[in-house]
């Protein structure tokens, strides 16, 4: 039983060398957001190094609302790795209007990645919005990182371990 499972996960995680690039596209789409962690992480490096081809299919599963929220993110996430400002206008898109912070802050962080200043005149004015604490943080982190001269850089705060209790005692 253990053999049969592994050949079957061995099985849908084989890319024959046959397939085209947008095969192997769409097939490694298909993997990340699955439960199988290993597969996951191959997958997410296979469209990272497929490059340009993996834009725009990624960029259609990011959109779509009705793809898991981990494929979502994982695809935001590999645009930002990919590079290239033709991805920029939808992860504007979905760091602005998303409603999942999770899938924004991606977004956002992979814009902060791309590292392309245009995107400053759609940011900045996001500040004003309520928003979640996450989205907030992954936004002014972007801003800063793009030179926005709204956001100030928080002091980084260090952190020292806590004295020891014992009974009632401090050590």
């Amino acid at each position: 039983m253990f053999f049969a499972a592994l050949f079957l996960a061995a099985a849908l995680v084989a890319v024959p060398q046959e397939r085209s690039s947008a095969e192997k596209v769409q097939h490694w789409i298909g993997v990340i957001g699955t439960s199988a962690e290993g597969h996951n992480f191959e997958a997410l490096g296979a469209l990272i190094a497929l490059g340009e081809i993996a834009t725009e299919p990624c960029l259609v599963a990011m959109k779509d609302s009705s793809e898991s929220v981990v494929r979502r993110w994982q695809c935001a996430m590999v645009l930002g790795r990919i590079g290239g400002s033709h991805a920029l206008p939808a992860l504007l898109e979905v760091a602005i209007d998303e409603p999942n912070d999770m899938i924004a802050a991606v977004a956002l962080e992979s814009i902060g990645r791309i590292g392309d200043k245009v995107a400053l005149a759609k940011l900045e004015p996001v500040l004003k919005k309520k928003m979640s604490t996450r989205r907030r943080e992954a936004l002014e982190s972007v801003l800063l990182q793009l030179g926005s001269s709204r956001v100030k850089a928080k002091p980084k705060i260090a952190w020292t371990q806590p004295p020891l209790r014992t009974g009632t005692q401090f050590v």
